[in-house]
């Protein structure tokens, strides 16, 4: 965590000691929501690598890795969240390290109580927790104010975005909202808001129906798109060095003076 001080020992801003690695193609980091106390996206004293979208929570002196997401109303502190993470509304974290790939379940408490840390997940022996696709993290109440926030910020981002959708396209009934990357839809608002705050703040009564943490969903098209490209790249590639290699004995045949054995051998047949 050195790394998000002022003036580390190992600086990553040093142009004199440049850092010569891969760098994954994707698009700047992305910070969305601006209600001030309520709904804020917003990250102090951190590192957030490219691609990753913090959409209405707080981060505090953490490092994201490529492709990360923080849904709305979560609050993260010195955690260090590999690339691929997926971390659900409500959630709260802190003094942890989540594997790659990894989605954090809604409402997760991690780093708050070391019993349960310590039962459900790998713990060092500095207090740091460890958290895999297999583990089962603490979920933790919601209060009835949290989910009355949650509720109304549902409500004015679909209204929003209603209106947004009916100006620049007349007749059109498609009522979804992309609200952080999580589609949603009036019956969804609707129903959330009619759900009563002690169905939804009490924990699971049994551990077997906790939530899990599991890995994201990559589509198979990212793959088959890796596979075909580079089987083209190979292809390409012994066709450039074919090319290169009658180039090379053209050349030599001219300096020497003689026709290469191909050119011979099609004058004696």
């Amino acid at each position: 965590m050195d790394l998000c001080q002022v003036n580390p020992e190992f600086n990553l801003y040093d142009p004199e000691w440049p850092l010569r690695t891969y760098q994954p193609q994707a698009p700047p980091a992305k910070f969305v929501f601006a209600a001030e106390g309520r709904r804020c996206g917003q990250a102090l004293d951190s590192i957030i690598s490219g691609g990753c979208i913090i959409s209405g929570s707080r981060v505090m002196g953490s490092i994201l890795c490529p492709n990360v997401r923080v849904h709305s109303f979560c609050e993260i502190e010195q955690a260090i969240l590999m690339p691929g993470v997926r971390v659900g509304r409500h959630a709260r974290m802190r003094r942890t390290i989540v594997d790659r790939d990894v989605l954090i379940p809604r409402g997760a408490l991690i780093g708050y109580n070391v019993e349960e840390d310590r039962r459900r997940h790998t713990v060092t022996e500095g207090g740091i927790v460890i958290v895999t696709a297999d583990d089962e993290p603490l979920i933790g109440p919601i209060t009835e104010e949290a989910l009355r926030a949650e509720a109304e910020a549902d409500r004015g981002g679909a209204a929003h975005v209603t209106a947004g959708r009916q100006s620049s396209a007349a007749g059109s009934k498609d009522t979804k909202v992309d609200e952080d990357h999580s589609t949603f839809t009036r019956a969804r608002f609707s129903t959330r808001a009619a759900i009563p705050p002690s169905k939804s703040t009490s924990p699971p009564a049994r551990r077997s129906d906790a939530p899990r943490c599991r890995r994201a969903h990559r589509p198979a098209s990212a793959k088959r798109w890796s596979c075909a490209t580079a089987t083209r790249r190979a292809i390409s590639a012994r066709a450039s060095a074919r090319r290169s290699r009658n180039v090379n004995g053209e050349i030599a045949a001219a300096l020497v003076g003689h026709r290469p054995r191909s050119a011979r051998r099609s004058t004696k047949r």
